[in-house]
């Protein structure tokens, strides 16, 4: 766990309350947001949920950029709504700060295994979402191939600011 992660308030949720919550601020976090084929975003977060089986991670799937997103989100304002500790690691972990590398950034997503799980089903739609647009999808293989453990020269990793807005 992260010293990022603000204290949790006094609200206790389940997960399935909180799996609803997370869908509710995601569909308002992206209102207006397209993807590549000009659906709304939300669209990525709900596929990237339904290939998941763990409702926590189901929860981290439709988060997972509220917080790069949007300016109406941040880790606080997720935990003063009450989603649990293990919840706000993941997302701080998912969140790429700003001119961190994509090695750096996927270092610290393979140490959360929520997080992990997630970010491997986020680059596996990405992918599939750049072959069917005809783009380069180099960036998301390699992030899929260094999630899965296999050992890659850093030089092979490119270097994004942020690979969401490819």
């Amino acid at each position: 766990m992260t010293n990022a992660v603000p204290p949790l308030m006094e609200k206790v949720m389940n997960e399935d309350m909180q799996l609803e919550l997370a869908k509710k601020i995601a569909a308002d976090a992206h209102k207006g947001q397209k993807d590549s084929f000009g659906k709304p975003y939300v669209g990525h977060c709900a596929r990237m949920s339904d290939a998941l089986i763990d409702t926590k991670q189901k929860t981290i799937a439709y988060l997972h950029d509220v917080i790069a997103k949007s300016e109406c989100w941040s880790l606080e304002r997720l935990a003063h709504v009450g989603f649990d500790r293990d919840i706000l690691c993941a997302i701080d972990a998912l969140t790429q700060r700003p001119s961190e590398t994509e090695t750096s950034y996927l270092c610290r997503v393979f140490e959360d295994a929520m997080a992990h799980s997630v970010k491997v089903e986020d680059l596996k739609d990405d992918l599939e979402q750049a072959k069917s647009a005809g783009r380069d999808t180099t960036l998301y293989e390699n992030g899929l191939e260094f999630l899965a453990g296999v050992t890659m020269p850093v030089a092979s990793v490119p270097v994004a600011g942020n690979h969401r807005a490819l």
